[in-house]
């Protein structure tokens, strides 16, 4: 179990900025007072305070026995769960409420097949006298069989009971069950691409962004907790990121770049330390079919054919498209244009030496990448900043 503990703790405060941070239980008198002194000597205003925290605890139990009980080296919980409905503390799944109208559908399906097969062997009936006792016994056991051979005599043939046809009762009541399922779950045919009663595109169309709008709250609650987990892998990389490392990252122009961070320079700085500054997130969503990314390609085409977009622009026309090799062909496009005098459009791996490039440190686009890095001034004020002053690592 994961569950948060209000406990009193010893913070250190920054009184010019209203930072603050909690003191690591593992650190002695000495460490601390020799912070204060740091930040006395840069004509710092720090001081110690005890406030009231939120600590994460693990416990672990084997039915009443609890074999762990420690804090969390973590600030938050490490698993961050999916709920469609999350009311006023009550959680509920997407299928719950289509779990009645599925058992409707089974009972009646079953019914149907029980009526079939009871029917199957609806029985016979002869004259009598055309048959004799062992013909009898033959029709009696083997009758609903078939390839059964019968003997009898006269004119008068056995005849099989035609079995009366299924209700139609049943059927009309299964069908309301599938329209009770698609009715909850807020899924029409248009959505499903089946045949409906909408023959217009447009018509279509509305009718899928209605199925959406139905399923708004699952994708906010959604993306509510793509969210909450990148905000986890945010603390647990500037908390526990502090060494050198060569990272691959997404540039703006959606290129894979090499970087590196926490790199210590020769002046004693930290270049590129993802343990400092505040961070928002945004959660950024498109569809990524094929379709999709088509239509994004032929509305660019045809901005390009009515003269909204210039032909310099083609290597960022490329980005889009779907063909291998993409780099090749804005390599080709750029020296063209190079050649020709003309402004070369965009930047990216492929541009020639000389082309501005983007920053080593610029901001990385895409869904739950930190935006806007908001450093606090003067906002040196961390466990991993306090602990490199001190000589800690």
């Amino acid at each position: 179990m994961q569950h948060t503990i209000r406990v009193r703790r010893k913070h250190f405060i920054d009184l010019d900025t209203g930072e603050k941070e909690a003191v690591p239980d593992a650190w002695g008198r000495e460490k601390v007072e020799a912070v204060l002194e740091w930040y006395k000597d840069r004509n710092r205003s720090l001081v110690i305070d005890e406030r009231i925290d939120r600590r994460v605890r693990w416990t672990i139990m084997c039915g009443d026995m609890i074999v762990h009980d420690e804090w969390s080296p973590y600030n938050q919980y490490t698993i961050q769960g999916f709920f469609p409905y999350f009311r006023r503390g009550r959680t509920r799944g997407m299928v719950e409420d289509l779990i009645s109208p599925q058992d409707e559908i089974n009972k009646r399906r079953s019914d149907q097949s029980n009526i079939v097969s009871r029917t199957a062997n609806s029985g016979w009936m002869y004259k009598q006298g055309t048959l004799d006792d062992d013909q009898e016994r033959n029709l009696t056991d083997f009758g609903a069989r078939a390839g059964v051979i019968i003997r009898y005599n006269g004119d008068d043939a056995p005849k099989k009971i035609e079995p009366s046809p299924p209700p139609t009762s049943m059927e009309r009541l299964e069908q309301k069950a599938i329209d009770d399922l698609r009715r909850i779950s807020g899924i029409n045919e248009s959505l499903l691409g089946e045949l409906d009663r909408v023959q217009s595109g447009v018509a279509i169309q509305r009718r899928q962004r209605q199925s959406v709008m139905g399923l708004q709250m699952y994708l906010t609650n959604f993306d509510r907790t793509k969210e909450l987990l990148t905000e986890c892998r945010l603390g647990v990389v500037q908390r526990f990121y502090t060494e050198k490392r060569l990272i691959r990252m997404r540039g703006i122009d959606g290129n894979t770049l090499m970087m590196t961070i926490n790199e210590k320079m020769p002046d004693g700085t930290i270049a590129n330390d993802v343990t400092m500054g505040r961070f928002a997130i945004e959660i950024a969503e498109a569809p990524a079919s094929k379709s999709f990314m088509e239509d994004q390609f032929a509305q660019v085409l045809e901005m390009m054919e009515k003269g909204l977009i210039p032909p310099e622009a083609a290597d960022l026309v490329f980005e889009i498209s779907g063909l291998p090799n993409k780099e090749k062909f804005k390599e080709r496009i750029q020296m063209v244009l190079q050649a020709k005098g003309l402004p070369i459009g965009g930047a990216g791996a492929g541009a020639p030496a000389g082309a501005p490039q983007e920053p080593a440190g610029a901001p990385v686009a895409g869904a739950g990448a930190p935006q806007a890095p908001m450093p606090p001034a003067g906002g040196e004020l961390s466990t991993e900043t306090l602990q490199r002053l001190l000589g800690g690592q």
